[in-house]
C-alpha cells in the first residue's frame, strides 16, 4: 500500500510543503537502481530525496544528509541544473510525480519494472534509465498527453457507485484498487447500516490521506501492512509503530523490510543446514542399527577362542582352517596361517572382548545420535518461530554455529606443523606440537578413518595414525607402536607404563566451550604401553623442524 496511487497523492502534499522555495542543485546515482536528488534552498537548508526503482521495494524517501561516493557515482540532467522548483503535481489515477521547475520537468515513474526518471526541458529529454528510441517517444507523449493535479484534499476518488462488488470489476475501472481496499470496503459494508458502496470508498480514500499510519508484519499476509489506523479488517496489532507523516512511516517500513529480509535470509540458510545435519544423522542411526544386529558377535569370538583352547593340542602353525566336533555338529573355524595357535586363541579372546566393548559403545553412541535427531528436528520447528536476528543468533550460538568465519578452516593443511613418524611404508605418525596445533592435527588433517591416541588421564600431544595403503583392519602391534609414541610425547613419558586412550577419529569431537586441546570421546579403548619412540618408526625432521 506505501507505493499506491492513493498513498501517492499524500506523498505529494507532503512533499510540496517540505520543499516550498528549494533548488534541484544536481541529481545523482551511486549504487543500482537509486537516484538521489539534492535540494538546497537560501538559507543553506539541505534535502536528499532518495528515488528507489527497485521492483521488490520502490520507494520515495527523504534524508536531510548524505556524503556523495568519491568513485562510481553518476551525475543525472546536469545540462539542466540547478533549477528552482515551481511545485510537484501527481497524474490523476496514475502513479506519475511531475516535478515542475523553471527549466523543465522531472518526472518520476513508479511502474514497477518500468520505473524511470525523465527530465524534459522543452525539445530536449534525458531519461535515467535509456530504453528503445521509439518506446521513449510514446512515454514522453503519455507523459504529456495525462492530466495531473497538485491538490488532492477536496475531490473525490471514486465518482460511480459500485453495482458490481467483484474484485475484477472494481479494478478494471480503478486499475490503483488493492486487496487491502477490497477486504475494507466489505467489512464497512457488512457491519454498517449504511450500505453506499461510493460513500465508503471516498472515506477510505480520505482516511489513506490524511490519518496516521500504523506499520507492522501482517502475519496472515506474510508481509509488511502499511495501512490507516482506522482501516478495521485488519487486526493492527497494538504495538505497532504509528506515524502521523508519510515520509516517517516509509522510513520504518524500509527498515523492517530489510531486517525482515536478513531474517528470512537466515532462517533459509538455518533450515537447510539443520536438514543437511537431520539427514547425515539419520544415516548414522540407520548405519548404528546396523551394527547393533550383530550382538551374539562377540560371543561367536569367545565360543571359536575356547573351542580352539580346548583342542590346543590338535592345531600348528600355518593351517588356514579348523574344523572342530561339538557335539552333534562340526564347527569350522578359520586360522591365521601366518600366527601360531596360542597367537590365534589370543586374537579371538580379543575379538570378543573388543566386540563387547564396542557394542556396548555403539548402544551408547545410538543413544546419543538419536538425542541429537531428535533435537535437531525440535530446533528445526524452533525456527520458524524466531521473529528477531537477536533470537536467530542466540539460536545459532545454541547449536554451536558461528557467523564469524572459522580461521582454522581456511588454514593450507601444508602450515599445519607436527611431528611425523614413518613405519614401514604403509603407516605414517603425526604428532601435535601444541594444543592449538593439537586441534589442527585432529580436526584438519586426520580423516574420520584414521586412528587418533592420547595418553589416558594426563596432558599431552594428539597423536594420529595414518594407513597408506593398508586394506583392512591395522594389525595391535602398530596401534601399540602409535600408542608408545603418544605416550612418549605426554606428561607420563617417565612412567615404565602408560594407558593410551585410542578411537577412530570420526568419534573425536570438540564440542562448544572447550579449550585449545581439549575433545570428547564418544568411544574408545585402551593400550597398556611403554612410553617411547619405537626404533623401527623413523622421524621425518623436515617436517617436525
Amino acid at each position: 500500500m506505501y507505493n499506491n496511487y492513493l498513498y501517492l497523492r499524500r506523498l505529494v502534499k507532503e512533499l510540496n510543503k517540505i520543499l516550498n522555495d528549494f533548488y534541484l542543485i544536481r541529481v545523482y546515482s551511486q549504487e543500482k537502481n537509486k537516484l538521489l536528488l539534492h535540494f538546497s534552498n537560501d538559507n543553506n537548508e539541505t534535502i536528499f530525496l532518495v528515488f528507489s526503482i527497485d521492483p521488490q521495494l520502490s520507494y520515495l524517501t527523504i534524508k536531510k544528509e548524505h556524503t556523495p561516493a568519491k568513485k562510481n557515482i553518476s551525475f543525472f540532467f546536469k545540462k539542466t541544473l540547478p533549477s528552482k522548483l515551481l511545485n510537484i503535481e501527481l497524474s490523476i489515477n496514475d502513479r506519475i510525480i511531475k516535478f515542475n521547475f523553471i527549466t523543465g520537468e522531472l518526472f518520476l515513474i513508479i511502474h514497477g519494472n518500468l520505473s524511470n526518471a525523465v527530465f524534459q526541458v522543452e525539445n530536449f529529454v534525458e531519461f535515467y534509465k535509456t530504453g528503445k528510441m521509439e518506446k521513449s517517444d510514446k512515454l514522453i507523449k503519455y507523459l504529456n498527453d495525462i492530466s495531473y493535479k497538485k491538490d488532492f484534499s477536496s475531490s473525490s476518488t471514486f465518482n460511480n457507485k459500485l453495482l458490481d462488488l467483484d474484485f475484477k470489476e472494481i479494478k478494471k475501472q480503478y486499475p490503483f484498487f488493492t486487496k487491502e481496499l477490497y477486504a475494507e470496503l466489505l467489512y464497512r459494508l457488512d457491519n454498517s447500516n449504511k450500505k453506499d458502496s461510493l460513500y465508503h470508498l471516498n472515506l477510505i480514500s480520505n482516511e489513506i490521506l490524511k490519518e496516521k499510519i500504523a506499520v507492522f508484519y501482517n502475519d496472515s499476509l506474510s508481509d509488511i501492512s502499511f495501512l490507516p489506523i482506522t482501516f478495521s479488517s485488519f487486526n493492527i496489532p497494538s504495538n505497532s509503530l504509528v506515524f502521523t507523516s508519510y515520509f516517517e512511516a516509509v522510513d520504518n517500513l524500509i527498515f523492517t523490510y530489510f531486517n525482515l529480509k536478513n531474517l528470512f535470509d537466515e532462517k533459509r540458510k538455518l533450515t537447510e543446514y539443520i536438514n543437511k545435519e537431520i539427514e547425515k544423522t539419520f544415516n548414522k542411526l540407520n548405519n548404528i542399527s546396523l551394527q547393533l544386529q550383530d550382538e551374539n558377535k562377540s560371543e561367536k569370538y569367545r565360543r571359536n577362542a575356547e573351542l580352539l583352547l580346548l583342542n590346543r593340542n590338535k592345531l600348528f602353525k600355518g593351517m588356514e582352517v579348523v574344523t572342530i566336533e561339538t557335539g552333534n555338529e562340526c564347527q569350522t573355524i578359520k586360522m591365521n596361517k601366518k600366527k601360531s595357535p596360542q597367537e590365534n586363541i589370543d586374537d579371538y579372546f580379543q575379538k570378543a572382548k573388543d566386540f563387547r566393548t564396542e557394542f556396548e559403545q555403539y548402544h551408547k553412541l545410538y543413544k546419543l545420535t538419536l538425542d541429537k535427531y531428535n533435537k535437531l528436528k525440535e530446533i528445526k520447528e524452533n525456527v520458524q518461530n524466531i521473529s528477531n536476528i537477536k533470537e536467530m543468533k542466540n539460536l545459532k550460538n545454541d547449536i554451536g554455529i558461528s557467523d564469524k568465519k572459522n580461521e582454522n578452516k581456511s588454514l593450507p593443511t601444508s602450515q599445519i606443523k607436527y611431528r611425523k613418524f614413518i613405519y614401514s611404508e604403509n603407516y605414517t605418525i603425526y604428532v601435535g606440537k601444541d594444543n592449538k596445533n593439537n586441534d589442527l592435527l585432529t580436526f584438519r588433517l586426520a580423516k574420520q578413518n584414521d586412528y587418533w591416541f592420547h595418553a589416558r588421564g594426563v596432558a599431552g600431544s594428539h597423536v594420529v595414525l595414518k594407513a597408506e595403503r593398508q586394506k583392512g583392519n591395522i594389525p595391535k602391534y602398530v596401534l601399540e607402536k602409535a600408542a608408545s609414541i603418544a605416550a612418549f610425547f605426554s606428561k607420563a613419558k617417565n612412567a615404565s607404563l602408560s594407558p593410551v586412550s585410542y578411537t577412530l577419529r570420526k568419534y573425536v569431537q570438540k564440542r562448544k566451550g572447550l579449550e585449545p586441546g581439549q575433545v570428547v570421546l564418544i568411544q574408545e579403548n585402551t593400550l597398556i604401553v611403554k612410553p617411547q619412540i619405537p626404533e623401527d618408526c623413523i622421524e621425518d625432521k623436515e617436517v617436525s623442524a
